[in-house]
């Protein structure tokens, strides 16, 4: 199955509606932001091809605080994948602790450590 921009974000239905029209300019960006990063993704493109990131596969203990190095300041984390069979990723917090470290907080949702792919902003 291919991914679409229409399967994805079909705009024709949300310009039908009152709040739609409203929100008309942003849906319109939305769409268009969208639908060149699955053209690019498509064409095997990469973050690290189109953003100054660090991915990184780490293995994060549940509701605990881990420190993960990095290659700069982290602007921004991006989960991509959590590799699991059976368990997802319920949120994530960072930041920088006193000693400049990159602290990354995550909650899974069976409870126990996984192996998860991060796309660190930098």
């Amino acid at each position: 199955m291919r991914l679409t921009i229409q399967r994805l974000l079909d705009t024709n239905k949300f310009l039908a509606t009152d709040a739609g029209k409203q929100l008309a300019d942003f849906l319109t960006y939305v769409s268009d932001f969208s639908e060149q990063m699955i053209r690019g993704l498509r064409n095997q493109l990469t973050f690290q091809d189109n953003f100054k990131c660090d991915v990184r596969t780490v293995t994060l203990a549940h509701a605990e605080p881990n420190v993960v190095s990095t290659n700069g300041q982290a602007i921004g984390i991006i989960p991509i994948r959590v590799i699991s069979t059976s368990a997802g990723l319920e949120s994530l917090n960072w930041y920088y602790n006193i000693e400049n470290q990159l602290i990354i907080t995550p909650v899974f949702s069976d409870g126990q450590s996984h192996e998860v792919v991060l796309v660190i902003l930098t």
